[in-house]
């Protein structure tokens, strides 16, 4: 199995811990065995309709890159910070409909330092970060009637994920998307994936008294459990991907502790993560053997994540509209120069699950 696809199966076993992980206070309130308080709430985090989100999310990426190419040298220590909101409404499963956006901050520095290295006149390498940087650096997103719609500059595009779907979706190995859903709610049950729960004060959040607990995941079980709602969809082999690739991930997050606060009413109003990844063990993954000089940057690497959600409207309304005059996403695509088959087959990804099932409100997949 490629690298890059270990790391995306590591992208869905962190997103399947943190669906676990907000069971820690749907439910119960902190009163009663803490096993069984967060295995009802598990089952009651997926009831929510609607919800609005806030997120703010630190990366930093420090060691030596230079090993890799000359032109690396200096580009770590990297930050990159990635704040926004988001609304889920999934009242009418047919048609889900979401509205979020995203502002990146460190992006410019991080574009300067890699055009930097590679052009000789640094007013060029300033205008080409400022020019992407302002391209991604704040962006909206609306799913609304299975349309995507994407604002960048102040222009909104527009794409129909039902048509990117069948141009890049199809076959037989389609994943089928409610499957995973009710195969991760029945199978990586809380208890079984989460250690060291414990109830460590109160705090107010928003106005509202909660209760504060922590916990860590253990991956080794959240691997085991992943892989087991694979195989209940008959994604075979995406389980064998995942288990054959345990003891890595168990190397790999060195730190993966989580913190909840939960309101009186058992809704979690704040959710916090810290996961520390030891990229030395992404030489031990894959098919093809490292270089030594890939091994000696990986070496010296590690990367540290914070995610902070604040969460409130709990099946409240929401409106979430689609923007007038939206321009298609050829019109963008041919802007900047790429095929529309090259950037539409990412956003194919993110609308074909939406089109072909319902947007979760499960908030760990805001």
């Amino acid at each position: 199995m490629k690298r890059f696809s270990i790391i995306l199966l590591v992208v869905s076993i962190m997103a399947a811990g943190a669906m676990a992980l907000l069971a820690l206070g749907c439910g119960g309130g902190g009163k009663g065995d803490p096993a069984e308080v967060i295995d009802r709430a598990y089952a009651k985090s997926f009831d929510y309709d609607t919800l609005h989100s806030e997120y703010d999310v630190q990366l930093k990426i420090s060691g030596d890159a230079s090993t890799l190419s000359p032109e690396l040298q200096g580009i770590l220590p990297l930050e990159l910070g990635i704040s926004g909101s988001a609304d889920i409404d999934n009242s009418d499963t047919e048609n889900p409909k979401m509205q979020a956006t995203v502002s990146l901050d460190g992006l410019n520095e991080i574009i300067q330092g890699l055009v930097g290295g590679t052009s000789a006149n640094e007013t060029e390498a300033a205008a080409t970060a400022n020019m992407i940087g302002s391209l991604f650096s704040n962006l909206e997103f609306k799913m609304i009637d299975k349309v995507f719609y994407v604002n960048m500059m102040g222009s909104w595009y527009q794409v129909d994920t039902n048509e990117v779907a069948s141009q890049v979706g199809g076959g037989t190995d389609e994943v089928d998307s409610k499957c995973i859903q009710d195969a991760v709610k029945e199978k990586v049950v809380p208890s079984a994936v989460l250690t060291g729960i414990e109830e460590i004060g109160s705090e107010e959040i928003d106005g509202k008294q909660t209760t504060h607990y922590k916990a860590s995941i253990d991956m080794a079980k959240l691997v085991d459990a992943a892989a087991e709602a694979s195989r209940q969809c008959d994604q075979a082999e995406t389980a064998g991907g995942l288990e054959g690739a345990k003891s890595q991930l168990n190397e790999m997050f060195k730190k993966t502790d989580v913190e909840l606060w939960v309101d009186g009413d058992d809704n979690v109003r704040r959710f916090k993560i810290d996961v520390e990844i030891d990229t030395a063990a992404l030489s031990n993954m894959g098919d093809t053997p490292l270089g030594s000089d890939q091994e000696k940057a990986l070496e010296s690497m590690s990367i540290a994540i914070t995610a902070t959600v604040n969460q409130s409207g709990f099946n409240e309304d929401v409106d979430i509209t689609a923007p007038e005059g939206a321009l298609p996403l050829e019109d963008l695509l041919g802007g900047l120069g790429v095929g529309g088959n090259g950037l539409g087959g990412g956003f194919g990804g993110m609308g074909g699950a939406g089109a072909t099932s319902s947007t979760t409100t499960n908030p760990f997949n805001t």
